[in-house]
């Protein structure tokens, strides 16, 4: 299967390639504020970091993100579904890590709804670039 392929427009038009966009941009926007100002975005979980090891932390965390939404991003454009399909699968899976952390700590609590929701909403994603592969959506 030819996974890069001309630049019909029809590609930009499927739910999933949509949905998996606008989360690319945002997983880039949420790294790059947790990496420029931790404090500020772990405060926004909840978790406030006023040492430098948590703040490094959420860097880390930030870092993390940030890479992942580059790598969508650049799999987006070069018509790669599967590739981005398979990270939005993975993906979902990782708040059930991020969640056994928290549990361990007994911090887990506060955390299920939001993270509950991001294992929903990337599975839906994954889901819907799923059926934009079969469908044949980068193909044109």
């Amino acid at each position: 299967m030819d996974l890069v392929t001309d630049s019909s427009p029809r590609c930009w038009r499927a739910p999933g390639v949509i949905l998996a966009l606008i989360c690319a941009v945002a997983f880039i926007a949420l790294g790059l504020r947790a990496v420029l100002i931790p404090a500020v975005t772990s405060a926004g979980f909840g978790l406030p970091a006023q040492e430098a090891v948590s703040q490094v932390w959420v860097m880390v965390d930030g870092s993390r993100t940030l890479l992942l939404g580059v790598f969508a991003l650049a799999a987006l454009f070069r018509r790669q579904l599967v590739a981005v399909a398979l990270l939005f699968s993975i993906g979902a899976l990782m708040p059930l890590f991020d969640m056994a952390v928290l549990w361990r700590f007994g911090e887990l609590s506060a955390f299920v709804v939001r993270h509950s929701t991001f294992i929903l909403a990337l599975g839906v994603v994954a889901a819907l670039l799923w059926r934009d592969v079969r469908r044949g959506v980068a193909r044109g």
